[in-house]
């Protein structure tokens, strides 16, 4: 999400329809378009303030929303090169959504690796 994305959210996600204060022609609304008439917006530089690291890692939610993560790895051993390889490390989420927002990091995989 941008400062001055208009959108909706369904089913838990936020849909981007266009940003306000991005020109018509910015790659970020040539998805949807913009409105007839878009004029785009502006705002004082003054009130933008970038703190590093302001919100913790992991999963910002509602308390609505509950979440669990699943953590699953194997490892494969190889006789004819004598070495173990990572064959799979997959974080998976399970959430229990009954109204609310979730943000946080997409569950992810990997592929093999040594």
């Amino acid at each position: 999400m941008l400062i001055g994305d208009v959108g909706h959210i369904y089913q838990g996600a936020f849909y981007r329809l266009f940003n306000a204060i991005l020109p018509s022609d910015h790659p970020v609304n040539r998805l949807h378009g913009c409105p007839d008439g878009h004029e785009q917006s502006t705002y004082p530089q003054s009130l933008l303030v970038k703190q590093p690291n302001a919100l913790s890692l992991g999963y910002i939610c509602s308390k609505n929303v509950l979440v669990k993560e699943l953590a699953i790895q194997a490892t494969v051993y190889v006789p004819s090169t004598g070495t173990n390889v990572r064959y799979l490390n997959c974080t998976c989420l399970l959430m229990s959504l009954s109204g609310g927002n979730l943000i946080g990091p997409a569950a992810s995989g990997q592929s093999p690796s040594r």
